[in-house]
């Protein structure tokens, strides 16, 4: 091999080494006599031992001629093939064939390490960049036979460029070594680099990006100081800085003394003997320029031919450059993007919950509240709708300065999505008047190109620290004060009430667990006797449901009818009652046991309009003699809500064959009309006037007025809530029909209950 190639070859080698941090780079060349190797020795066949193509693409989509063994140890076919070179301890390998201009085959480069590594796509591009340096030494297009640089020095500057331009540097410090390197080469006293950029008023002009050392003249350090003022910018190019610009070419002058294009030159600059300018490409457009002076024996186009791979270089670290200018460009777009709404340049996004956070903060730190409101323009579809957006958007950004007019210095604004805008109003004086405030900021007339707008807007508010809750729970919390200021008309703010919230909360819990309950089983009917005081026999039994909770126990009806009230749970738990006490009613018959079953039904249940057709379906197949034993209690007030349907359902259910209670009488209104005109059989006595009758000669009174009233509208009457003998005695003389209670039993389960009527029977 030829002594200058060989050194070319292994300066390329070493560059290899160094920039992908390997313990050895192996190159085979094939020639004459056979192969050549560089930086260490080889029998192994110029051929790889795998598909180079194998299981990977170059960014481009193309297959990529890099193979790569990360762990060669993780490979017995690697293992074994380093094994067969010598090479025992080698737990890293990668190799590239490297093609000539006819596709064959011209060298192999190998790199091997004693580490196990991982080789990305950034190492790959270098070593594939890397190893083109080797093709262009071999053929000749390196260096040229007569080099006016040193081959040495020059190949230690392009493999110092490539590993500039390949390894994730700073572009100013590679802006520099490179410029050094130049002007080191070429013997020049005075040079720079810089890119070529455009605008709109002043055309092309030159962005410095490397300079020489400043200038030991006055004059040359002046006007240094004033380009850096200015941004390190030539902005006047016809002249001879220019001319390789625009002509594309290398313009070269031997005696700038007497070159009439030096006249466009900087004031101040220093006089320069020789110049030349080589310009920087990027594919077929002029990028960039470099700019040699007073180089003492001038300059020729085959010296700069010699600095193309150098110039190559520059170009592409300023496509770099500019790649990554523009990208750091568009992330800012797209970060203010994603930042502040577009149209009203108000925060948005992640920055409002910033902005919010923020605010919470300072509340929290100044120990004082802070309004969080939301506001929403009423109707505002319809002026996009009839007007166009365009319209629509110049109202929405009317309304944003108004806002913003509106409120303090320290206060916050900012766009929600739509129509709605956020406002956080800081410290106590944050009241029903500065709400008043904003919602008046808005009213005020719009005046559009044909029209005027006379708008208003609703608000929803929740102020923090009563409700103590998370940024975004507070938007969620205005959210719904808004939804309800909007249910309340136009124009109105509604303030986040945290106890209502919470309460809704429960009660959401709950019917999800009743849900999870009915799946589960979980329900059923405890039993509580009922006697016939005329009789002294237990006539039958109210079934009163029960919630066997996996968690809380045994629940009793008050622990969650109450979240069921106007849902549909309460028909979901009503049938359910009611199929379970027709079961209950069918085992009484089975047994020849004649008693009777009262159940509660909810007035929105009894009053609904499927109420008696579902009755109907329980009903089918059920004996009329065992329907007038299911006696369905509802409230006094059910009558109160509708009586023309209370009665029509009523007179229906008795149509069925089924008893009709009115429960808790005497605790509504006007009950001597339902007396008069609610076809019940059978009044209950509400049990505050009879665990007060002893005592209280008012209640006593009371009680004896139903009962009378009862008989006389000949419907039979239950007093419930006897806890004592003594109770039980005065309803007897009061001729009272049925009585139920504490004194007798507590409600049990079905079989309990039985057993203690049994017992209770027998006691006789």
């Amino acid at each position: 091999m030829d002594q200058q190639l060989a050194e070319k070859l292994t300066l390329i080698c070493e560059s290899i080494q160094r920039s992908l941090e390997v313990d050895s780079v192996l190159l085979s060349i094939p020639g004459a006599n056979g192969l050549s190797s560089v930086v260490s020795d080889s029998d192994a066949p110029i051929g790889s031992f795998a598909d180079p193509t194998m299981g990977s693409e170059t960014p481009d989509g193309r297959p990529d001629p890099v193979f790569v063994e990360e762990d060669v140890s993780s490979n017995a076919e690697s293992s074994e093939y380093l094994l067969t070179l010598g090479y025992s301890d080698i737990r890293f390998y990668a190799e590239l064939a490297v093609q000539g201009a006819r596709n064959d085959q011209i060298a192999l480069v190998r790199i091997m390490d004693a580490q196990p590594r991982q080789f990305g796509v950034t190492q790959r591009t270098m070593f594939r960049r890397l190893s083109l340096l080797i093709r262009q030494a071999m053929e000749g297009r390196l260096i040229p036979d007569q080099p006016s640089i040193d081959p040495t020095t020059l190949v230690q500057s392009i493999c110092r460029a490539q590993e500039l331009l390949l390894n994730p540097t700073d572009c100013q410090s590679a802006y520099d070594t490179l410029l050094k390197s130049i002007l080191s080469l070429t013997h020049s006293p005075m040079g720079f680099i810089g890119s070529v950029s455009h605008d709109a008023m002043d055309g092309s002009f030159i962005k410095l990006l490397a300079l020489s050392d400043e200038p030991q003249c006055p004059q040359g350090a002046a006007l240094l100081k004033r380009i850096q003022r200015e941004g390190m910018v030539f902005r006047r190019l016809d002249n001879l800085l220019g001319a390789a610009i625009s002509e594309g070419r290398v313009v070269i002058s031997q005696d700038l003394a007497n070159d009439t294009r030096i006249r466009g030159f900087p004031k101040g600059h220093p006089s320069l003997s020789t110049y030349m300018g080589i310009p920087v490409f990027s594919g077929e457009s002029v990028i960039g320029l470099i700019g040699l002076a007073d180089r003492p024996e001038g300059y020729t186009q085959e010296l700069a031919d010699e600095l193309k791979p150098l110039s190559q270089t520059v170009g592409m670290l300023i496509d770099r450059h500019r790649l990554k200018i523009e990208t750091a460009r568009n992330e800012r777009r797209v970060e203010r993007a994603r930042n502040y709404d577009a149209l009203t340049c108000l925060p948005s996004g992640p920055m409002l919950t910033k902005r919010l956070m923020r605010e919470v903060h300072e509340a929290d730190r100044a120990g004082s509240s802070l309004s969080v409101c939301i506001i929403d323009v009423d109707g505002f579809k319809r002026i996009n709708d009839r007007f166009g957006q365009a319209c629509g958007d110049e109202v929405l950004k009317t309304i944003a300065l108004r806002l913003k007019n509106a409120i303090r210095p320290r206060d916050l604004v900012a766009k929600l999505r739509g129509d709605e805008f956020l406002v956080t109003l800081r410290d106590a004086n944050a009241g029903p008047s500065a709400y008043r405030r904003l919602l008046s900021a808005i009213a005020e007339p719009i005046a559009g190109p044909s029209t005027t707008f006379a708008l208003s807007a609703s608000m929803g508010v929740t102020v923090y620290p009563l409700d103590q809750s998370d940024p975004d729970i507070l938007l969620r919390h205005a959210s719904l004060a808004l939804y309800r200021a909007k249910e309340s008309g136009a124009g109105q703010f509604v303030t986040f009430d945290i106890d209502d919230h919470e309460a809704r909360r429960e009660q959401r819990r709950i019917l999800e667990s009743i849900e999870t309950g009915f799946k589960r089983s979980e329900f059923q009917l405890f039993y509580q006797p009922r006697i016939n005081f005329r009789t002294g026999a237990v006539d039958g039994f109210e079934g009163l449901i029960r919630w066997n909770h996996p968690e809380r126990g045994l629940l009793l009806p008050y622990d969650f009818l109450g979240a069921t009230e106007s849902t549909k749970y309460e028909s979901v738990l009503g049938n359910f009652v009611i199929r379970t006490a027709l079961t209950t009613l069918r085992q009484f018959e089975a047994d020849d046991q004649r008693y009777t079953i009262s159940i509660n039904i909810s007035p929105h249940h009894f009053l609904a309009d499927d109420f008696i057709p579902a009755l109907q379906a329980h009903l089918r197949g059920v004996s009329t003699q065992l329907r007038r034993r299911l006696v369905l209690e509802v409230l006094e007030s059910t009558a109160i809500e509708d009586v023309s349907t209370a009665t029509h359902t009523v007179e229906a259910c008795q149509a069925l064959g089924v008893t009709v209670s009115l429960d808790d009488f005497g605790t509504g209104f006007s009950s001597l009309t339902y007396f008069r005109d609610l076809p019940v059989d059978e009044i209950k006595i509400d049990k505050s006037f009879v665990m007060g009758m002893l005592g209280n000669p008012s209640d006593r009174a009371i009680v004896e007025s139903i009962v009378s009233l009862s008989k006389r509208f000949n419907r039979r009457v239950v007093a419930e809530g006897v806890e004592t003998k003594a109770l039980a005695q005065a309803l007897r003389k009061l001729k009272c029909d049925f009585g139920q209670g504490y004194y007798f039993s507590v409600p049990l389960p079905l079989d309990e209950a039985l057993a203690w009527a049994d017992e209770f029977s027998n006691r006789r």
